[in-house]
Order: C-alpha cells, then sequence, then structure tokens
C-alpha cells in the first residue's frame, strides 16, 4: 500500500473515531463539563507528532478535546471559543492553531500537560473558515469565506502571530494550499467550484479557473510537487440532491 493511501486512510479512521467517541458521550474531566446531548460537530482533527494524541475541534462547542490514541479514551475537552471552524498545528509542531469563528479571531493554543490554554489571538476579517499551514517557512493562510479574503499571518522567530496581509479574492474561498516551488498559493472556491492562484509575492489573483464541480472540500499537493489532487461532489442532472440519494 501507497504512502499517500496510508495517510488517507489512516485521517479517515481519525474521523470516524473521534465523530464516535465525541458524539453524546460524556468526558471524564474536570476542564469543562458537558451533558450526554452536548452537540460538538468536529471540524478539525490534529495527530500529535508521537501519534498517542488526537486533537479535535468541535464547531458547534467551541471546545478541543484530547483523545487517547491507545485507550480511545477522551482524556479531557476544553473551551477555547464560542465557535470553532478549523484546528492545526502550529509551524513550531507543539502548540495548535484554531480559527474563531464567533469572534473572527485565529487562536493560538498551548498544550501545558494535559490542558489546552489560549495564549494568542489574531483579528481576521470576517468568517474565518480555514487554515493552512507553512511550517517551514513559518506561517499561514486563512481563507475568509464572506468576506472573500485570505489572511497570511506570520509568526517571525517564533514569536507572536502578525497579520502581514489580506488578499481579496473575487470568489468566497475555503480550501486553501501552498505551492512552496512556484510561491504561489492555491485558493478553492466554496460554492461554485472555482480555483484561483494568488501570487505570494505581489498578492495579486493571477488567473481563476471553474473546475466543472462544486463545494471543493481538500486540496492535496502530491510527493512530486507536480499534481494537485482536489475533491469534490458533482451534481448531476438525472440526481436528487438530498440524503437518499
Amino acid at each position: 500500500m501507497s504512502r499517500s493511501r496510508q495517510t488517507t486512510l489512516l485521517s479517515l479512521s481519525l474521523a470516524v473515531l473521534a465523530v464516535c467517541l465525541l458524539s453524546g458521550k460524556a468526558v471524564r474531566s474536570d476542564a469543562v463539563r458537558t451533558t450526554k446531548g452536548t452537540i460538538r460537530r468536529p471540524c478539525g482533527l490534529v495527530l500529535d507528532e508521537e501519534g498517542t494524541t488526537l486533537f479535535v475541534a468541535g464547531a458547534r462547542s467551541g471546545t478541543v478535546a484530547v483523545i487517547d490514541t491507545e485507550s480511545l479514551q477522551i482524556t479531557g475537552e476544553f473551551p477555547v471559543a464560542a465557535r470553532l471552524s478549523d484546528l492545526k498545528p502550529h509551524p513550531d509542531g507543539r502548540r495548535l492553531l484554531a480559527t474563531d469563528a464567533d469572534s473572527n479571531r485565529l487562536l493560538v493554543l498551548t498544550t501545558e500537560g494535559e490542558r489546552i490554554e489560549v495564549t494568542g489571538r489574531v483579528a481576521l476579517p470576517h468568517d474565518p473558515v480555514r487554515i493552512c499551514v507553512d511550517a517551514p517557512e513559518h506561517r499561514c493562510a486563512i481563507a475568509g469565506r464572506w468576506s472573500r479574503t485570505v489572511s497570511l499571518v506570520e509568526f517571525a522567530g517564533g514569536g507572536a502571530p502578525a497579520l502581514t496581509s489580506v488578499w481579496k479574492t473575487p470568489f468566497a474561498p475555503r480550501e486553501l494550499l501552498f505551492l512552496p516551488q512556484h510561491q504561489r498559493l492555491l485558493v478553492a472556491g466554496a460554492f461554485a467550484g472555482e480555483l484561483g492562484v494568488i501570487s505570494l509575492e505581489s498578492g495579486n489573483v493571477e488567473s481563476v479557473r471553474r473546475l466543472a464541480g462544486h463545494n471543493l472540500h481538500g486540496l492535496a499537493l502530491s510527493a512530486s510537487g507536480d499534481e494537485i489532487y482536489i475533491s469534490h461532489p458533482q451534481l448531476r442532472p438525472d440526481r436528487r440532491a438530498d440524503y437518499e440519494d
């Protein structure tokens, strides 16, 4: 089995695990009191470098849950915002980044022992929905869906985050992908299948193309760096747009 396929299967397995563990199960921790009916709706997963801890962001609950991947037990759940929209590893590999969809901020989360605390905040344009991390360059990009923006946040010398650029896009963005070999950022539309390219040097939107699809939900660069994988649904005139078909 190829490495990329193993990674895909691992990601899918972790997503299923997170949904199963967080669906209506009370957390055995003093970090936050939850009830059996708590609605979390997982929106982001981060596996630590050792592969022993899985962090899960709850969009509706505004919490980050900690799951032990060996015992499959939730060891803690910590409130960090009113609503969350994404969770990614910090460029330093030790902390976490989350988007606060309620107050429109990028959050820096520090994990100390069994606790998670907010140790940094950066104001962003309205409706931040996705984070894309460029670890080698100590930076990340954040897509603002309804504000039609892409924000660039840099972590100079591992210090405090700083918003350095905000670029307007001609469509509502969601997925992002750094193209380091070309100094470009690929931006995927949230609704109509647009695919745009932003120059990281000038900040200009250099091109916009439209795919024969919509609701683009995944961007990945191949191991060779010369191919891009895109996941999206596709409407068909002979099918109904409902859960039964």
